[in-house]
């Protein structure tokens, strides 16, 4: 057997204001290999920025909601809650784990300030589904071509 060498892997958490030219070039061509189009954040989001070792992995935004605003119909939460948009990881460092591992850090970042998580999958990603079911969360309704899928505390 070869020996392994153990590569870190770190999560950072910025405002949008802070991600750098660079991290937000790297970002947008893994949004175009994993969504097939450019993307944006909104100028309230705070950006989980996946590194594994130098190299930028993953990116996933997340936003803090209002009272009362919800993509489902029939769907008034009485306490803000975190929306996550714009979820991605490079696709040669997929089913690695590292999908799980920002998940669970971003659980952990938002829990003392919301007692709900929000986000939303394409009908058609049934890996996205499955990461999304064993991280905790579950399907919640439809809205046209997606799920949304909450977790609550």
């Amino acid at each position: 057997m070869g020996n392994r060498v153990f590569i870190p892997t770190t999560i950072q958490i910025k405002s949008i204001f802070d991600v750098t030219n660079f991290e937000m070039k790297v970002i947008k061509r893994i949004a175009r290999q994993s969504f097939g189009h450019n993307i944006d954040f909104s100028s309230k989001s705070d950006v989980l920025i996946l590194y594994h070792g130098p190299e930028l992995i993953g990116f996933m935004g997340i936003e803090l909601w209002d009272v009362g605003v919800s993509r489902c119909d029939n769907d008034h939460p009485d306490s803000e809650y975190a929306f996550v948009y714009n979820f991605a990881i490079s696709p040669p460092f997929r089913n690695k784990g590292f999908g799980k591992k920002m998940l669970r850090y971003m659980i952990n970042h938002v829990k003392n300030d919301c007692n709900r998580i929000q986000l939303m999958v394409d009908n058609d990603n049934p890996d996205a589904e499955r990461l999304y079911k064993k991280c905790g969360f579950r399907k919640h309704c439809e809205v046209g071509e997606r799920y949304v899928y909450i977790m609550d505390w």
